[in-house]
C-alpha cells in the first residue's frame, strides 16, 4: 500500500490505539476518561479518586516520571478543571504491546 491510501490506514490505526488506550483505561477502577476518545487523543486521569488539586499534581508527576525514564510519552492539558494526561497517538509503528504498556506504567506510578 502506498501514497493516500498508506497514509489513510495509518491515520486509522492510531485512532484505534487511541480507541484501545481508552478501553484500558477505563478498565482501571481508578482512572476515568477526561471524553470519549473520537480520533486519536486520548485525555485522562491516573486517580480520579483524589481531588481535583491531587489529581492535577498526580498526573503532571506521571507525566514528568514517564518522560524522563523512556518507558511512554504523555503531555498534560487540562479538562474540568484537572490536569489530565493526554496521549496523541501519531507514530504509525505504535501497536498494542505499547499502548497497554504505557497503561500499566501509569497505573504503576498512580499507586505509590
Amino acid at each position: 500500500m502506498y501514497g493516500e491510501d498508506a497514509f489513510g490506514a495509518a491515520i486509522t490505526d492510531n485512532c484505534r490505539m487511541a480507541a484501545l488506550m481508552a478501553k484500558e483505561v477505563e478498565a482501571r477502577p481508578n482512572m476515568r476518561l477526561a471524553a470519549p476518545v473520537v480520533s486519536n487523543v486520548c485525555v485522562f486521569t491516573a486517580r480520579a479518586d483524589l481531588s481535583a488539586e491531587a489529581q492535577s499534581v498526580l498526573n503532571s508527576e506521571i507525566a514528568q516520571a514517564l518522560q524522563e525514564s523512556g518507558e511512554a510519552v504523555f503531555s498534560t492539558t487540562r479538562a474540568h478543571g484537572v490536569v489530565m494526561l493526554r496521549a496523541a497517538i501519531t507514530n504509525h509503528r505504535t501497536r498494542v504491546q505499547d499502548i497497554t504498556e504505557a497503561i500499566a506504567a501509569v497505573a504503576e506510578l498512580a499507586a505509590r
